[in-house]
């Protein structure tokens, strides 16, 4: 689905900033 797609990247994106911080 497209909401579980953008759900996972933005997951992930999140995850990514708050690890790069």
């Amino acid at each position: 689905m497209l909401i579980s797609r953008l759900s996972l990247d933005t997951m992930r994106h999140l995850s990514s900033a708050r690890n790069n911080d």
